[in-house]
Order: C-alpha cells, then sequence, then structure tokens
C-alpha cells in the first residue's frame, strides 16, 4: 500500500511538472523579434512579472520631429488622435548604412500632444508597412523624411530675395510697381507667394541702386 501511494505521489508530480513546462511558454500575440530578455532559465517569476521587450516586424513606426513652421502644413490634429484612412499623409522615408542607400514608403499615424520643451519641435507618428523582404530599415537607423503636406493652388515661387516686409516690386508697361503680398512660406532661397501677384506680373530680381513706385525701367 505504501509503495502504491508513493507511485501515485511521483506520477502526480510528474503530471505537474508537465503543466508547469507547459505554462512556461510564452508565445506573443504577433509576428516580431526579442529585443531584450529580462529572465533566465530557472527563472522564478510572478504574475506580472516582465519579461522581454518584443517589437513586431510586419510594420515599423517611426518618430518624426516637425518644426512648428512646418506644423500648419500638414493639416492634421495635434491633439494625438489617430488619424482616419483617408486623412494619412504619405511619408517617404531615406537612410543610407555604408555604401549602400534605402528608401521605403509609409504614412502618418497620428502626432503627439506635446511640444518638446528644448526643441520646440512636435512629433508626428509615421507607420512604414514592411511587405517587401528588400526593405533593409533597421531599428534604430537614422532616416531622412518626406511628407505629403497641404495642397495650395495658386502659389507663385519667386526668389527671396525680391521680397522684402512683405512687399515686392514688379515691372507693368516697363515701370516699377510696388505691390503688398502675402507670403506663405519661405523656404531655403525661395518665397512662396499665395496673394497679391497676378499672372502678368514680372517680379523684379535685379538689384537697383534705387527703388521708386512708377520709375521707368528697361527690361531686358
Amino acid at each position: 500500500a505504501q509503495a502504491r501511494a508513493v507511485l501515485a505521489a511521483a506520477e502526480a508530480a510528474y503530471e505537474q511538472s508537465k503543466r508547469d513546462l507547459e505554462r512556461t511558454v510564452i508565445i506573443a500575440s504577433f509576428k516580431g523579434r526579442v529585443r531584450k530578455k529580462m529572465v533566465d532559465l530557472g527563472t522564478n517569476l510572478v504574475p506580472g512579472a516582465r519579461i522581454a521587450d518584443i517589437y513586431a516586424t510586419a510594420s515599423f513606426e517611426v518618430r518624426l520631429p516637425i518644426a512648428d513652421k512646418d506644423i500648419p502644413f500638414l493639416g492634421i490634429p495635434l491633439d494625438g488622435t489617430m488619424l482616419k484612412k483617408n486623412q494619412r499623409p504619405r511619408v517617404k522615408l531615406f537612410a543610407s548604412y555604408g555604401t549602400e542607400n534605402f528608401q521605403a514608403e509609409g504614412f502618418l499615424l497620428r502626432s503627439e500632444s506635446e511640444i518638446d520643451l528644448k526643441t520646440r519641435m512636435i512629433s508626428v507618428i509615421a507607420t512604414i508597412p514592411i511587405e517587401d523582404s528588400r526593405i533593409a530599415l533597421k531599428v534604430g537607423m537614422f532616416v531622412n523624411a518626406e511628407i505629403e503636406g497641404l495642397s495650395y493652388p495658386g502659389v507663385t515661387i519667386v526668389p527671396r530675395n525680391a521680397v522684402k516686409n512683405d512687399m515686392i516690386w514688379v515691372v507693368q508697361e516697363q515701370k516699377l510697381r510696388r505691390k503688398s503680398v502675402e507670403v506663405l512660406r519661405l523656404e531655403n532661397d525661395f518665397a512662396f507667394i499665395s496673394d497679391g501677384l497676378t499672372k502678368n506680373d514680372r517680379v523684379l530680381i535685379t538689384r537697383l541702386s534705387s527703388y521708386v513706385d512708377g520709375m521707368p525701367v528697361r527690361v531686358k
């Protein structure tokens, strides 16, 4: 009887060990990679213990800081809410590693809801689906980004030095005329004019010693 009791106890312990072993297998709910593990073989765990950092490989999320002067041209809310599918601007990412250059495309998901106190920038979050195995972007890479912005019809691009204090000189009927314009944006060596110029205006880009409204000029 004692031997049968010992055998039964051993079988029960064996079954319990099998169940315990089955419970040590942890399967993530998505396809991904382990970035960092916090446990070793034989570690005793308690409920809620952190055991690993895992990231999904079906898509990447990229945090892109945006200067405050560029924010109005995105046309997205800045409260951190998820953008609707038909409101997500397209994004192109460019990266280089060694002698190789990489490119990937995706779209914006949302913005962060706070401005960085040091840089005065707000970040937007882009997602890049990894559907093509040739996309070689890696976690931790630095990237450059092109983000699709709002469309502004009727914008005229002129040399930046042609605009001063929202005023521009044009030639009309061989005479100088000063016009007030609305500058939408200044970028590099160019000014984007959204209002104030007409189709037939000829913008003065030559530097003169003096400028007088109505002064005769010769156009070459």
